[in-house]
């Protein structure tokens, strides 16, 4: 592996690119996108992707937020940080082993992002 390789976009099965964040996580932009293409396009970053890496997926729906935080949740993978940014969300997602929840969802879900 080459020093850089960290910084070079990485692709999803459609083609579009996903660019690294400053602190290495791989962007997954869903921007402009209706549900359920940000859950696919999350799931396929997920897919590729090794335990233990960091992708940020970024969303302009809100419909979509709370169905990505909720996939997040359902298969459980973690969901260290997330962020408002004007119209945009940014979730911070880190791949962990893929496992249903045993908890039902919680009426607050991670960083304070309400279902209901």
């Amino acid at each position: 592996m080459e020093a850089n390789d960290h910084q070079r976009p990485v692709t999803l099965g459609s083609g579009a690119p996903m660019g690294r964040t400053e602190e290495g996580a791989s962007v997954v932009d869903c921007r402009g996108q209706l549900c359920p293409k940000p859950i696919f396009m999350t799931k396929g970053a997920l897919a590729k992707g090794s335990i233990g890496d960091m992708f940020e997926v970024i969303v302009d729906d809100d419909g979509s937020k709370q169905n990505v935080l909720r996939y997040c949740w359902n298969h459980g993978q973690e969901v260290p940080r997330s962020y408002a940014a004007g119209r945009e969300f940014h979730i911070f997602v880190r791949k962990s082993p893929e496992k249903a929840s045993e908890k039902p969802l919680p009426a607050v879900g991670p960083c304070g992002t309400r279902w209901d």
